[in-house]
């Protein structure tokens, strides 16, 4: 006995009704279709796929709705012993409140019409904003669908790029249009959270670099990079995320950092054992071990005589041997580039280790 419960079944009845519907009997439908009466009894007993020549004439002459038509012959056709594929987990539409939500649930309204080819969606859309082109109501206008916004869309790549290309997809998937307006919601949900969140993240980027301006920021900024053990070798820039040249005290490499980078805890690369991380709060504590010059060198920071000039600029402060105020090239003084340099006044040479840190890193 055929089950009407099953693909072919399912097909055999569209195509009982559609006859039906005409009023007229196998014997006149199969004349109408050019066709045997036998060729119409198997079609309609639902025990065997039927012809798909024979499918597409109850479309033609009988008014079968002929994407009923494709997607039962599609499901009847189906080889035997393949495994439906796993469907997509995603929220009612309804509940979509977040961009990954609405895409997964867009993916899975796809998986349910059996995973259509991306031109036959384009087809089903053209068809749907061909019909709709002369109605004035926005609830049923319809966008360009193309085959890779369809792709992309139904594989979660993007969400489609309006409302009336939201409409056009759900059609292409077979959505009937009474519930098109809880998508639509759950699409102006997406949409202005992402705006806050948009706006939220220009907030805090602003008040971020609102905190590192002005004398205070930059001693703030100093002093996270002297306890993560780097020395500074130009001026602060005022952003926590812009490149700064500094030296590591113990390995001597020059290098760039990022001060939102080294408050994480990420400082030179080429030591061994990696700074503690200075803190979100910018904890101003000076590490142990670190010597009482550095300390004091800090109390007295100065402020390049020319911002951001580089290593090569004169820097403003005090030598933590000799207590003289002046300027000198930080590249030479703080042996950047080679192991010498010194103090004018006291001409004493600091090539290595606590002996270097404790010299001219006033003028940082």
């Amino acid at each position: 006995m055929p089950d009407p419960g099953s693909a072919v079944g399912r097909l055999a009845g569209a195509l009982r009704r559609s006859r039906a519907a005409r009023r007229l009997t196998q014997a006149q439908a199969a004349a109408v279709l050019s066709t045997s009466e036998s060729t119409v009894q198997r079609a309609e007993a639902g025990v065997s796929t039927p012809k798909k020549y024979v499918v597409e004439g109850y479309v033609a002459k009988l008014g079968l709705d002929p994407e009923e038509a494709e997607h039962l012959l599609t499901e009847a056709t189906r080889p035997p012993g393949r495994q439906r594929r796993v469907l997509t987990q995603a929220p009612h539409p309804g509940l979509v409140s977040t961009r990954e939500e609405l895409g997964r649930a867009l993916a899975r309204v796809w998986e349910e019409d059996n995973c259509p080819s991306p031109r036959g969606m384009q087809d089903r859309a053209d068809k749907a904003a061909a019909r709709t082109a002369g109605q004035q109501q926005v609830s049923t206008q319809y966008a360009f669908l193309s085959k890779s916004a369809a792709y992309r869309i139904a594989h979660r790549r993007q969400l489609p790029s309006r409302v009336e290309q939201l409409r056009s997809y759900l059609h292409a998937c077979r959505v009937k249009e009474n519930g098109y307006e809880v998508w639509v919601a759950a699409y102006h949900r997406v949409k202005v959270k992402e705006k806050e969140e948009a706006k939220a993240r220009t907030e805090a980027r602003a008040e971020e670099r609102r905190r590192w301006r002005g004398e205070a920021g930059r001693r703030r900024a100093i002093e996270i990079m002297l306890k993560a053990r780097l020395i500074p070798a130009e001026s602060f820039s005022g952003s926590a995320t812009a490149p700064w040249t500094a030296r590591c005290r113990d390995c001597g490499l020059v290098g760039r950092f990022r001060l939102a980078s080294v408050r994480q805890g990420h400082g030179c690369r080429e030591c061994a054992s990696p700074p503690q991380s200075a803190g979100r709060d910018g904890d101003s504590a000076v590490p142990a071990g670190t010597p009482p010059e550095a300390d004091q060198a800090l109390a007295r920071a100065r402020v390049p005589a020319v911002p951001g000039s580089g290593a090569e600029a004169l820097w403003a402060g005090h030598c933590a041997t000799c207590g003289s105020a002046g300027g000198s090239e930080y590249g030479n003084s703080r042996s950047v580039d080679s192991a010498q340099g010194s103090c004018r006044m006291c001409g004493r040479s600091r090539e290595t280790g606590t002996e270097a840190d404790s010299g001219v890193r006033s003028v940082v």
